[in-house]
């Protein structure tokens, strides 16, 4: 195990989960500090656990992502313990496959508030700290659908598509702004990936296909570990067998 990023902090939002799960154990695994933003508050409980027997520090906060007051306190707490705030994962993500006709104002709202305003309200909470010690990374957990509109069942009300558009959007502009405070945001594209959101849909193709998280952890570790001179802006990737869908 390198130690280039042993004591350092990260924020992961989504964190409970998933993904967001496997990106905290997997910096705690580098000898990071996490702290663990998520709305089950048993299972991070767990979490918590887990990385406190792997030898290093996690503090966890029950939230909705769309809480910003709350994200707020979330964060200048991880401040005042650790003293910085290095990296910040924006993962946390929702979405629905009722129809474009059938869709509700609350269905709208809930996937635009957690999918765009949650990236935004995280950033715009770690961005002064960030800029205050002169360094730092935002990773936007965005998707694969955030670059063309998608004619599959999660997507075809538009809604789930539009806020990673938005995303996409948002990383791009606020990196420009941010790189003058040596603050890389980067935002990952990927398609498909293997958590329990496949649960609730039909994928394609088999299961085994799809991107395992924790390769999407380790691309994380490479962007971090990577020469500072280097921006990796935007990443798109995919399964290979998804190669006809893009």
């Amino acid at each position: 195990m390198s130690d280039t990023l042993r004591n350092k902090t990260a924020i992961v939002t989504g964190a409970s989960r998933g993904l967001g799960r496997v990106v905290c154990t997997h910096f705690a695994s580098l000898g990071m500090k996490v702290a663990a933003i998520a709305r089950n508050e048993s299972e991070l409980k767990i979490l918590q656990e887990e990385i406190s027997q792997m030898g290093t520090e996690c503090m966890t906060f029950a939230l909705n992502i769309t809480d910003y007051d709350g994200i707020g306190k979330a964060v200048e707490e991880v401040q005042r313990a650790w003293g910085s705030i290095d990296v910040l994962v924006n993962n946390a993500g929702a979405g629905v496959d009722t129809s474009f006709e059938e869709i509700t104002k609350e269905d709208i709202d809930m996937t635009i508030d957690v999918n765009l305003k949650g990236v935004i309200y995280a950033s715009k909470h770690v961005a002064p700290y960030m800029i205050k010690q002169q360094h730092g990374h935002i990773f936007n957990i965005s998707s694969i659908a955030g670059t063309r509109g998608l004619n599959t069942k999660n997507n075809n009300n538009g809604i789930y598509t539009a806020t990673k558009f938005g995303v996409n959007g948002f990383g791009d502009a606020i990196s420009k702004y941010l790189m003058k405070d040596n603050i890389h945001v980067v935002t990952l594209c990927p398609g498909g990936i293997d958590t329990s959101w496949w649960d609730r849909w039909t994928w394609l193709h088999e299961k085994d296909a799809l991107i395992k998280p924790h390769d999407i952890a380790s691309l994380i570790e490479f962007i971090l570990n990577a020469p500072n001179n280097i921006l990796y802006k935007q990443v798109l990737f995919h399964p290979t067998v998804e190669v006809d869908s893009w």
